[in-house]
């Protein structure tokens, strides 16, 4: 697997060897270091060959994607008209 979009962020991102579940002490976000609550969904990169997990909230992905991503409700009745 390519991290082609993780290069520029790559001395900054830290890796894990363990994949913790959202809220878990242990589950840090690899680029701002700080905990993925319970009721967030941690997105995972993973490196297979080393063993190693990225981790981050979806706002720290976007900024290593260079992308902007939204998370919508867990109701499915709810369909924003527009996203801001």
């Amino acid at each position: 697997m390519s991290f082609h979009f993780l290069r520029k962020y790559l001395d900054k991102i830290k890796w894990f060897d363990l994949s913790p579940d959202a809220g878990a002490p242990n589950c840090i976000c690899s680029l701002c270091e700080q905990l993925i609550g319970e009721n967030e969904v941690p997105i995972r990169a993973f490196d297979t060959a080393r063993g190693l997990e990225a981790r981050f909230h979806i706002k720290c992905f976007g900024t290593v994607t260079g992308t902007k991503i939204y998370a919508l409700p867990d109701d499915l009745e709810y369909y924003p008209e527009e996203l801001p």
